[in-house]
């Protein structure tokens, strides 16, 4: 499951974070528990689909979104509530807006 949710999970940092470019201290911090090196085999596998480019800019690693990646955010959907970036073997339970449970 890791092979399948972590590159759209770093995808999603984008989402969260509206810059095309992204420090990879942020994108790992959005990955939650996921060990770095399953985030770097994600974002590996992003760039050799062109939805990424990692750099280093004044020091610092970064991911930028591309062209194409900016428009595969464009074409699919957010990930599903905190559940995605909880990392593995959490169980998160997505909060309910006020009003829409039923008790105000």
């Amino acid at each position: 499951m890791t092979e399948e949710i972590l590159p759209e999970l770093v995808m999603d940092a984008f989402r969260h974070h509206p810059r095309n470019t992204l420090s990879m201290d942020t994108v790992f911090a959005h990955a939650g528990d996921f060990a770095h090196a399953d985030v770097v085999r994600a974002i590996q596998q992003l760039e050799a689909e062109l939805l990424v480019r990692r750099h280093t800019a004044a020091g610092e690693d970064r991911l930028t979104l591309t062209n194409g990646g900016a428009l595969h955010l464009a074409m699919t959907d957010p990930l599903p509530g905190p559940q995605a970036a909880a990392g593995p073997g959490t169980d998160v339970e997505t909060p309910v807006p006020h009003g829409r449970d039923g008790n105000n």
